[in-house]
């Protein structure tokens, strides 16, 4: 099977670092092609237990590979976990962070096997590894252009840009704030499952309605209409993606969740910054 046009992102030296971790030969001068174009050779690869093994040391440091190679793997190795499980969890949306099962395991497999949405979900993640605060020229009407600062790790910030910019200038900031969101509720959750009260104490925040966080269910929300706003803008091959994404928040934040929890740790905040 073959994806047209899709980023693939994976560099010599991470074809290198599997081979060494699966034990065989130098990496061929064109297999690079053969697993920008193969999916059922990526698969097989990328999906190997051993490769997964080499990619999460036991001290806690990080595989010297790309983030796309990473985040691949350990959503591939997700997904077959998943596959073999009978439910997932949800939080009750209390601060206690109770959480309840849900047998929908087989379902959110599915769904994030899917090529894809497999291949976005991990260009996704790996794309929040560098980021900062911008300065984006915005267009705000004909003819006049105005330097607005923003971060991609602040969603008022993107909902700000958005309604700053020409309508038909928005896509990209469409997709980049329903990725936002569903960065945090994949492998933040606490993040937005805490954004009323504090953890614990369950001592109510005090916030501005400028800086609000928002909860579990507005980020939810806000992907949802960002997404399906891409779809409608999107001509490309990745509007179905963005279609699919825009109706199933749920089942694609989880495969993430499971991802962050079981594989993640402590790494999350050395991979993303993000916290508190």
């Amino acid at each position: 099977m073959q994806l047209r046009n899709v980023e693939r992102g994976l560099t010599y030296a991470d074809i290198a670092f599997i081979h060494e971790a699966l034990g065989t030969d130098a990496p061929a001068e064109d297999e690079m092609t053969q697993l920008l174009a193969d999916e059922e050779l990526r698969a097989r690869l990328l999906g190997d237990s051993r490769l997964f093994d080499a990619l999460l040391p036991h001290d806690g440091s990080l595989a010297p590979v790309s983030p796309r190679l990473f985040f691949e793997a350990l959503l591939r190795h997700a997904v077959t976990e998943l596959q073999g499980a009978q439910h997932t969890f949800e939080r009750t949306g209390s601060v206690s962070g109770e959480r309840v099962p849900v047998f929908d395991a087989a379902e959110v497999a599915a769904f994030a096997a899917q090529p894809r949405i497999l291949h976005y979900l991990a260009s996704l993640l790996a794309s929040f590894t560098k980021v900062h605060s911008h300065t984006e020229r915005v267009w705000v009407r004909r003819g006049v252009v105005r330097k607005v600062r923003y971060s991609d790790l602040d969603v008022h910030s993107m909902l700000r840009l958005i309604q700053q910019t020409e309508e038909h200038e928005r896509l990209p900031l469409y997709r980049r704030t329903g990725d936002l969101c569903l960065l945090i509720l994949g492998v933040f959750p606490d993040f937005a499952a805490t954004a009323q009260r504090y953890p614990g104490s369950g001592a109510p925040r005090a916030q501005s309605s400028y800086r609000r966080r928002l909860s579990t269910e507005e980020y939810e929300t806000v992907a949802a209409e960002m997404y399906g706003h891409a779809a409608r803008y999107d001509s490309g091959e990745w509007s179905t993606v963005h279609r699919a994404l825009a109706s199933r928040i749920p089942d694609a934040k989880k495969p993430l969740n499971f991802m962050a929890e079981h594989y993640l740790g402590f790494r999350r905040d050395r991979l993303f910054g993000m916290g508190e």
